[in-house]
């Protein structure tokens, strides 16, 4: 195997290979303290699937290396990733495409790039139903020195009710004018009146909504 797993009291540890592709499943099981080491070029897939997680998640990554977290299922509790990109050309993205309809979401992401030519990218687009509430705080920080790095954070939040709540923090720490950045952040509520225009085509208002979400989630439509 090239993924080994380790696990001493609350932590849990998991080291991926060198030059290996890897797809890693989070467990909510796991215990709340998680290390996950990626070595030299190897390349992870990181999937969030639906459960109750309070974990605390950091990640390591040496040069080369290729880190993708997937999160397309709702989950519920709290999140907290720590990822530190610890040598050149190192790459992390975290793709957020989930609609909640209860519960709360609480996520906060910290991406650290110590070395050079490292880059972060946190993108995220949450569907909001009935009273269901998500909180993301995302940093990204880049050091003094550290040349050509790129770091980009964008959020977009879509509510179907009017009880939905969702805020998002995004914050550049940016301590060089040689690196690449951006960020934002946009929360919305559906209306009626936005799915009129599908409605006077011929198409009634639940299937709608449901083209508005499919697209906005980047969901391919088989019917």
């Amino acid at each position: 195997m090239s993924v080994y797993a380790l696990t001493s009291g609350r932590d849990y540890s998991l080291f991926v290979k060198a030059r290996t592709h890897e797809t890693v499943v989070l467990d909510a099981g796991w215990s709340d303290e998680i290390l996950i080491h990626i070595s030299e070029q190897a390349r992870v897939e990181l999937i969030v699937p639906q459960g109750v997680y309070q974990h605390h998640i950091r990640i390591i990554q040496e040069k080369v290396s290729r880190l993708t977290i997937q999160e397309r299922e709702s989950w519920q509790g709290s999140l907290d990733w720590e990822i530190t990109l610890m040598e050149p050309y190192a790459v992390c993205h975290i793709l957020t495409r989930v609609a909640c309809a209860d519960g709360e979401i609480q996520e906060h992401i910290r991406v650290y790039h110590e070395a050079e030519y490292t880059e972060s990218r946190v993108d995220t687009r949450v569907v909001l139903y009935d009273m269901a509430r998500i909180t993301q705080d995302v940093t990204l920080v880049v050091p003094q020195g550290r040349t050509g790095c790129k770091a980009f954070q964008s959020a977009d939040v879509m509510s179907f009710s009017s009880q939905a709540r969702g805020h998002i923090i995004p914050r550049l720490e940016v301590s060089t004018d040689t690196a690449e950045c951006s960020h934002g952040a946009r929360v919305r509520t559906i209306t009626d009146r936005d799915v009129f225009y599908l409605m006077s085509r011929g198409i009634d208002f639940e299937r709608g909504k449901q083209l508005i979400l499919e697209g906005f989630l980047d969901i391919e439509n088989k019917s």
